[in-house]
């Protein structure tokens, strides 16, 4: 199969999707997969920039500016477009709020995780805590802070 594993991003989770994301790839290639490891800054890694994420570990600065700057650029991205699966090892923002699954639903590719509602009503806590109620599933008080 292959995979394009998606992470990075500008969020201030940013150094954890860079880790999982390290770890996706490693774990995907040693079930015989061809993965290619997609940082949002950066677009498709060569192998020595590959190299450079699994081994020098994480950069907590987010670049200045990217090669993508726009996820609308990333789902356009050639290399997303001949592959089976979009494995997303996004956190935060951008990543899991909607924005990049409907993207990537509406360029017909597919990816791992929720779609596009889903992920936007989960992001939204206050609204998530509405829908869970109104279906009886329980949930602790709590308040929305200005």
């Amino acid at each position: 199969m292959k995979v394009a594993v998606l992470f990075g991003g500008t969020s201030m989770e940013r150094d954890v999707s860079v880790a999982s994301g390290a770890q996706v790839v490693l774990a995907l290639r040693q079930a015989g997969h061809m993965v290619f490891a997609v940082e949002t800054s950066q677009g498709v890694l060569t192998a020595e920039e590959e190299q450079r994420y699994l081994t020098e570990g994480i950069s907590r600065v987010p670049p200045e500016r990217a090669r993508y700057e726009d996820w609308l650029a990333i789902a356009s991205m050639p290399e997303l477009k001949n592959v089976d699966l979009v494995f997303l090892a996004l956190h935060g923002g951008s990543g899991e709020d909607g924005t990049v699954q409907a993207l990537l639903s509406d360029a017909q590719i597919p990816f791992t995780g929720s779609g596009a509602l889903g992920s936007a009503l989960a992001m939204d806590k206050n609204v998530a805590k509405h829908l869970f109620l109104g279906v009886g599933a329980p949930t602790p008080e709590w308040v929305i802070a200005p």
